[in-house]
């Protein structure tokens, strides 16, 4: 915000303001490079040797592994620049890169995010939908990169009136894609938990892990996304109000922008505490037999029903049910 414009008073509200939210991002850029560093100690310290996998690259660099690793990354460094935004005196071709930097990295966090719940929750998905409708989200995300990368890429250009429109109507896109991606996931999630408590399903204990703290992963992932729209049209009102009102549509922006970092930073925190969880015997026993027998089953029937795929999910688990479309009885 231009103090130059501003009375001796409303120019100290405002550094003061500016001085909070510098130690509130800057506090979340320092937790993610912690947990960045925590993450890589836990996958070759815990991870690797509670599966019984050899430590090799290929193992410490999965693609999990690695979407995980730099969602914190990013998050690191984004919210690392947010605080820098607050430095007093801030050059103008200092905030003009940080400017890049504000669309760039919720829109790559947002992208990681996407990919890593994608195949985190593979395995739980194509039981619960039809071959087709799984092909067509497959699709949805092997196209998001490309959605992902317009408005980092209009960014880049010379930004006149009708750029800026295309700029906003592209990070709307994205919003939408998360959010509808984050509804289907949570969709998925609640139909198996409604379907276990209907029926008492005896699919692998790991399928519930992943179910119900993906639901709290698409919660704050829909949140950041309303807490965003939320800064932006606050955002709006500043721009076109004067002083002293001006400030507190400032100072409510700085807020909202606070608080979708933290939303945002919340969402590796959860997939790392799901992550922890995986690995405790009662739910690792199993899991890696029953992803390969499902994977195998699945390539050789790719048009086998939603009831079909999840009979032989159970039967895995050496627990059959009788099951018939539409029913679900235990044995």
């Amino acid at each position: 915000m231009d103090l130059t414009s501003l009375t001796p008073d409303q120019s100290e509200r405002v550094q003061e303001s500016n001085h909070y939210f510098l130690i509130c991002e800057s506090v979340l850029s320092a937790l993610a490079a912690i947990l960045t560093a925590a993450l890589v100690f836990f996958i070759v310290c815990f991870e690797i040797p509670a599966r019984g996998h050899r430590l090799d690259i290929s193992t410490v660099a999965s693609p999990q592994n690695l979407l995980l690793v730099s969602l914190f990354s990013v998050l690191s460094m984004y919210t690392g620049c947010q605080a820098a935004s607050y430095i007093p005196d801030l050059s103008p071709k200092s905030a003009s890169v940080l400017s890049k930097v504000f669309v760039t990295g919720p829109i790559l966090a947002e992208a990681l995010f996407l990919y890593y719940s994608w195949i985190r929750s593979t395995v739980v998905v194509q039981l619960l939908i039809s071959a087709n409708a799984f092909r067509r989200f497959q699709i949805l995300v092997r196209l998001s990169p490309f959605i992902f990368l317009l408005p980092i890429s209009i960014q880049f250009l010379p930004l006149g009136s009708w750029l800026n429109f295309l700029l906003l109507c592209s990070m709307g896109l994205c919003a939408i894609l998360s959010v509808t991606m984050d509804l289907f996931f949570s969709y998925c999630f609640m139909k198996l938990e409604v379907q276990n408590r209907n029926n008492n399903l005896s699919v692998p204990a790991f399928y519930f892990a992943i179910s119900r703290y993906g639901l709290v992963v698409s919660f704050c992932g829909c949140l950041t996304i309303l807490v965003y729209i939320a800064s932006q049209l606050v955002y709006l009102k500043y721009e076109a109000s004067i002083p002293p009102e001006s400030i507190e549509y400032w100072i409510m922006n700085c807020s909202l922008a606070v608080v979708r970092d933290a939303c945002l930073f919340s969402i590796p925190c959860v997939l790392f505490f799901m992550k922890m969880v995986l690995i405790k015997p009662s739910l690792l026993t199993g899991q890696s037999s029953a992803k390969s027998k499902l994977s195998e089953f699945l390539s050789e029937n790719p048009a086998a029903s939603t009831v079909a795929k999840r009979k032989m999910s159970e039967s895995i688990q050496g627990q059959p049910l009788t099951l018939r479309e539409g029913e679900v009885t235990a044995h």
